[in-house]
């Protein structure tokens, strides 16, 4: 943030980048202003990534969901926090596609072992 006469004022994205850089402050928003391809993996990690996408980025609103904040930085999925704690907003929906994951997984491994022990056959 800025000051200008006694206010403050949110800094621009680009001037915000140049004074982590600057500055090294590799921890400023939990380090996803420094990185911000990271993705989020707890509760207080998802609140960092949500300030650093409204001040760094300054594409989002703060009140941008934990949803929003996970799937955005690609983490909606099997590792997703809100998934793991039953918060998900799609919870049914993103269950059953995991289920049908681990069966697809678990066919083609079965179809490769098979693939395998016929080959060593021959």
């Amino acid at each position: 943030m800025a000051s200008r006469e006694g206010r403050l004022v949110a800094a621009a994205p680009a001037e915000l980048r140049r004074q982590v850089v600057a500055t090294g402050d590799t921890e400023l928003f939990g380090g996803f202003a420094i990185d911000p391809f990271r993705v989020p993996t707890t509760d207080e990690e998802i609140a960092h990534k949500r300030n650093a996408m409204a001040f760094i980025e300054g594409n989002y609103p703060l009140s941008i969901g934990d949803c929003e904040v996970v799937g955005i930085s690609g983490g909606c999925g099997e590792g997703c926090p809100i998934l793991k704690r039953g918060a998900c907003e799609t919870q049914a929906e993103m269950e059953h596609a995991l289920a049908q994951l681990d069966l697809n997984r678990l066919s083609r491994a079965w179809l490769r072992d098979c693939l395998q022990a016929a080959m060593e056959m021959r």
